[in-house]
């Protein structure tokens, strides 16, 4: 019976020494189970922030497009007014040094034809006063002629 005792005494003493194994196991294995609930906690929230960081990325290249989509805008207005700047200095070029000379050729064109215009109603002035001079003549001359013609009846009356 010794090594019934024998087998009973070493089952005592591994029994002895496995139980604080197996209390610490059980130790680990709930510190495992609480890691684990973290872990997936944590992972959970990853996915989340992964969520949040892809729509922020969608975001930022929606961003990136419409930012592309106004330098180019920018960039035609840019060159669209370098045009109007080149437009206005043609224009001005134009105004100071084509547009000035042709006014003041009408200028002087204009000057001769208010000249000639006001020669022209001189003369048609002169006219319409000889022609009143005229008139007054003719209206004169038959006066005349009527006093001549009573002057000659009664001469012939007297006669």
């Amino acid at each position: 019976m010794v090594d019934k005792e024998l087998l009973t005494a070493i089952a005592n003493i591994m029994q002895a020494q496995i139980e604080p194994v197996k209390n610490e196991l059980k130790e680990i294995r709930i510190r495992l189970d609480k890691l684990e609930s973290r872990m997936d906690k944590l992972e959970s929230r990853m996915d989340k922030l992964e969520s949040r960081m892809d729509k922020l990325e969608s975001r930022m290249d929606k961003l990136e497009s419409r930012m592309d989509s106004l330098e180019s805008r920018v960039d035609e207005l840019e060159t669209g007014l370098e045009k109007v700047k080149e437009d206005v200095a043609e224009t001005r070029f134009l105004l100071e040094n084509d547009i000035s000379r042709k006014i003041n050729v009408i200028g002087e064109g204009h000057d001769f034809l208010k000249q000639r215009l006001d020669n022209a109603l001189t003369m048609e002035m002169k006219r319409e006063a000889m022609e009143l001079q005229l008139i007054d003549i003719q209206i004169e001359m038959k006066s005349m002629k009527r006093t001549l013609g009573e002057h000659d009846e009664r001469l012939r009356k007297i006669s």
